[in-house]
């Protein structure tokens, strides 16, 4: 999937707020890093869940160029529930994101099938 879904009022998020005053820069600094991280997720982590992705590459994915581990620590305290999940994700993200796999997978089934007959009938 080459894209995701963020909600229109990300801005306005209170967590977004906790980032840059945590981290101490501006909400449009801290939005930037937020949804550089979001756009990692469909290739690194699908469901959302950071649990085992390490603080230094979560901070690679934000393009974070402060202190280590100030982002990564912010992100997760703001953005992620206890087991390391991003918070919804899945509402946002995950249901839309298996969707999508699922017609791709149909169109290649398709896609067989259809070389296959066209195989069938050329033999014939």
């Amino acid at each position: 999937m080459n894209w995701i879904r963020i909600c229109v009022d990300i801005a306005d998020d209170p967590a977004i707020g906790a980032i840059a005053d945590a981290c101490n820069i501006p909400i449009a600094e801290a939005l930037g890093a937020v949804v550089a991280v979001l756009c990692k997720l469909p290739a690194h982590a699908k469901t959302g869940l950071l649990d085992s992705v390490p603080d230094r590459t979560l901070e690679k994915w934000a393009n974070w160029e402060h202190e280590r581990g100030v982002f990564a620590g912010a992100f997760r305290a703001a953005m992620c529930d206890e087991a390391g999940q991003v918070r919804s994700w899945e509402r946002h993200n995950g249901a839309a994101m298996r969707e999508a796999e699922a017609a791709r997978e149909r169109m290649r089934t398709a896609r067989q099938n259809r070389k296959q007959t066209t195989t069938a009938t050329l033999s014939e």
